[in-house]
């Protein structure tokens, strides 16, 4: 009998919570469709970015491409200068920023780069080929990129750029291609160099390696 009772007082209370039941279930799917829509809102407004950054950089000159197929915001891109590129690398930071995150290849000798660019260009952790012209860069500059480990082609012309802005590349564990254009780097490079077990090109002109 006792138990009997029990039962029948629970089952009024379970009774009348079931509409506070209902009322927080109901609170729990606006919350999740809300957060859906300010998701979906967010996903959308970042393809707008990188749409309006990648038209910037072919307004300037940059033939812009997806490298693989998959989902539009992580297909990795490679930035190519033309023959029309605009030189003036600082009207280009805005859109390289929006796309540092994809960009896979980077190959724009016409630019002229600044240490400003190359510390832009080392938050692109996903490059594997790079090229980097500038007389300004220093070595200061070129540390940048330091995090760059996924680099396997890199091509540099740097004249005030020497050993002192290469400290780093023995973690790039992945370099096949080395090149060296008219930047004063020296034996200390050298033997870096030789520590990279998948190089197989490495081209120096005009630099200070010793005979």
């Amino acid at each position: 009998m006792v138990d009997g009772k029990a039962n029948s007082t629970r089952l009024p209370t379970l009774a009348m919570k079931v509409p506070q039941i209902r009322a927080v279930l109901g609170l729990a799917s606006v919350v999740a469709a809300a957060t859906l829509v300010v998701m979906a809102w967010r996903w959308m407004q970042r393809l707008q970015e990188e749409q309006d950054a990648i038209a910037l950089l072919e307004s300037r000159g940059c033939a812009v491409a997806s490298l693989k197929s998959g989902l539009s915001m992580a297909r990795p891109i490679s930035v190519l200068g033309t023959s029309d590129l605009d030189k003036n690398a600082e009207s280009l930071r805005p859109a390289l920023q929006v796309l540092a995150s994809r960009i896979e290849t980077f190959k724009c000798p016409q630019l002229e780069l600044t240490d400003a660019d190359v510390r832009l260009i080392g938050t692109m952790r996903r490059l594997a080929t790079l090229t980097v012209y500038g007389e300004a860069i220093s070595n200061e500059g070129m540390r940048n990129l330091a995090g760059l480990t996924r680099l396997r082609l890199l091509q540099v012309g740097a004249p005030r750029v020497t050993d002192d802005g290469f400290q780093w590349l023995s973690v790039c564990s992945r370099l096949e291609i080395l090149s060296f254009f008219g930047t004063p780097v020296g034996d200390q490079v050298f033997r870096k160099c030789a520590l990279l077990k998948n190089l197989v090109a490495l081209q120096f002109q005009q630099n200070a390696i010793s005979q």
